[in-house]
């Protein structure tokens, strides 16, 4: 590195022309009329350095401004304010037609631009930060949902979001043109595009394997709402039909009817048969509560009702049979005001009267009994549902009364479960 004698201007070695002021640098002439006073002895120049000759070392080196701060002697005086010094050189404007040397002055190779501002790759990786911070939210979201389905939904609107900022950050990247850059973001945004298409999917089938959960754990309603949530209809029938049985093990007879009877009305198939059988258990069970607690009319209706729905299972048969069963009238025979002992009366279901000939034919049914010695008798075997008429042996055969009308006065109609009393029958005086 050599400096030039008129500017001192540093320029290389291999140099011809300052680069500054254009002298030439071995034109002796111009060292004694540079303009610049003298004030300290130059330092000695430093070894020169090794640098790759590009263009940017080239421009640096021809372009930079000379300050080389001198050392003035303690005997020297200082200068004016007004007289130029190398320390403060340059201070005016460059000479006309002043071109700073380039590299292809030197070297010949072309002009070449500066690299590019990259962004350092610290600054260039926060975008990394997004995936983690998506997957909390997701997690959180799922966490504040008690059905599997809509916990799912959450967590797939956290992912949905997460891929379109990623989409956002590789969009500005691409602004900025890093090229390769912009893979990255696309491709963390397209896999959670795809979780989130995938807790679509699985929002159905998980919402079933909940209640599937609930069903196996005896929480009969959950699992029926979440079978009906998922729109698998039959599963929440089949839970409502076991929410019922276990509501009847309980005798929580009302709301065990509110969850068979739509399912009976809505069934299909084995399922509609299961229903039959759970609603005929439902009636028995019920019945034989009220039929304990001495209510017989309830007890028939709920027993008849048994008969008519699960008629071919074994609870409506047995409903239906304790409807049937047979049951017993008593009376009490007198003469004159007396117990008549010994007297022999039957229960019949039809018989013919002919007033013409004081013929009374009996046919149909026939029910026998003798009176006891205070008169008293019973009759087994009277069906329910069945008009009996009692009647007498007379002197001349069966007999019985009659109202004017020619109706027997002593009939009777059994309801079922409850036997009757035909009372005082007296037959003289």
């Amino acid at each position: 590195m050599q400096r030039c004698s008129y500017c001192q201007f540093p320029c290389p070695d291999v140099a011809e022309i300052c680069g500054w002021c254009t002298y030439s640098l071995h034109d002796a002439k111009h060292e004694a009329t540079s303009p610049y006073r003298v004030t300290a002895t130059l330092p000695t120049a430093p070894p020169p350095r090794m640098v790759p000759r590009d263009l940017a070392t080239l421009v640096a080196e021809h372009t930079r401004t000379a300050s080389v701060p001198l050392a003035v002697p303690a005997t020297t005086a200082a200068p004016s304010a007004n007289a130029p010094t190398q320390a403060t050189y340059p201070a005016w404007d460059a000479p006309t037609g002043y071109a700073p040397l380039t590299g292809a002055y030197h070297t010949g190779s072309p002009h070449a631009a500066p690299p590019p501002n990259l962004p350092s790759a610290e600054a260039a990786q926060w975008w990394l930060a997004i995936p983690p911070l998506t997957m909390v939210l997701a997690w959180l979201m799922a966490q504040g949902a008690t059905q599997w389905d809509a916990a799912l939904s959450g967590a797939g609107r956290a992912l949905f979001a997460g891929a379109v900022v990623l989409v956002g950050v590789a969009a500005w990247r691409h602004h900025r043109q890093q090229g390769r850059a912009t893979v990255p973001p696309l491709v963390m945004a397209g896999a959670f595009v795809a979780l989130w298409c995938l807790t679509s999917v699985l929002a159905q089938p998980a919402l079933a394997m909940q209640a599937q959960g609930l069903e196996a754990g005896g929480n009969f309603a959950g699992a029926a709402q979440l079978y009906q949530r998922a729109g698998d209809k039959t599963s929440a029938l089949r839970a409502r039909l076991e929410w019922g049985q276990a509501l009847i093990d309980r005798n929580d007879f009302v709301a065990a009817q509110a969850q068979i009877a739509p399912v009976l009305d809505a069934a299909t198939g084995a399922l509609r048969s299961d229903a039959r059988g759970a609603m005929g258990h439902l009636l028995w069970r019920w019945g034989q509560t009220l039929f304990a607690a001495g209510d017989l009319p309830g007890t028939r209706a709920k027993w008849g009702e048994a008969a008519s729905v699960a008629t071919g299972t074994a609870d409506g048969d047995a409903a239906k049979a304790a409807l049937a069963a047979p049951q017993t009238v008593t009376g009490h025979m007198t003469w004159h005001g007396e117990p008549l002992p010994g007297e022999r009366v039957a229960l019949v279901s039809a018989w013919t009267f002919s007033p013409e000939f004081h013929i009374l034919q009996v046919t149909g049914e026939r029910l026998p009994a003798t009176s006891g010695d205070d008169g008293r008798f019973s009759i087994a075997g009277v069906r329910p549902g069945v008009t009996y008429t009692l009647i007498w042996e007379g002197q001349a055969g069966d007999v019985t009364s009659v109202a004017a009308n020619g109706q027997p006065t002593h009939a009777m109609t059994l309801q079922p479960l409850a036997g009757g009393d035909l009372g005082d029958i007296s037959i003289g005086g």
